[in-house]
């Protein structure tokens, strides 16, 4: 069985590789950015288990606002805030306040994002509720060049969500539309999608 799904991980990731580039993106682990102003995002995607429909729009180019919902085998209503308080500089990292609310429970989280090196991205998270182990995540642009048009931008990524390590590529097809797979623990597959806009 674990033969199986190293097999299919290894074939998927092939083909995403082949056929799209990576943009860089962490599972869990959240980051200091936010959408610019007039952006909203849609997302689907599966997570150790559980399905996850979320909306994000974003606000002044400084907060963005996150409605969704997690959906395993009952649901749970996700509503979050985060606000940009320093923007990523070349020598200060991005820093990122954000609160969520789930069911009736409030809990509230700091983020730091940073380019460490040369298309090495960090990011580190702490917290309350699922932020209280903290959260660390780094993301790899394994074509920040693109000579092919067609194919998309991909990045590789590792991350500790608190509950465990996930490691996954991402692929940006185009401006507005992405996907991501990865391996929670080297034995569950999770995959997602993801749509951009602007009114």
């Amino acid at each position: 069985m674990h033969k199986a799904r190293l097999v299919v991980t290894v074939l998927i990731l092939a083909a995403l590789l082949g056929a799209a580039q990576v943009q860089a993106r962490i599972i869990a682990v959240p980051s200091a950015d936010v959408l610019p102003d007039g952006a909203i995002e849609l997302s689907l995607f599966n997570h150790r288990g559980n399905t996850h429909l979320k909306g994000s729009v974003g606000m002044f180019n400084q907060l963005q606002a996150d409605l969704g919902g997690v959906f395993s085998s009952e649901a749970h209503l996700r509503t979050a805030l985060k606000l940009a308080l320093v923007k990523e500089q070349t020598a200060v990292p991005g820093v990122a306040l954000g609160m969520e609310i789930t069911d009736s429970r409030l809990d509230f989280y700091g983020v730091l994002s940073k380019q460490l090196v040369s298309g090495i991205r960090g990011h580190l998270a702490f917290g309350s509720g699922r932020y209280s182990k903290g959260m660390v995540g780094l993301s790899y642009v394994l074509n920040p060049v693109q000579v092919n048009k067609n194919a998309p931008l991909l990045t590789l990524g590792v991350e500790y969500d608190g509950s465990g390590l996930n490691t996954g590529i991402t692929a940006k097809f185009a401006p507005n539309f992405g996907a991501h797979i990865y391996l929670s623990d080297f034995q569950r597959l999770g995959a997602g999608l993801n749509y951009r806009f602007s009114f």
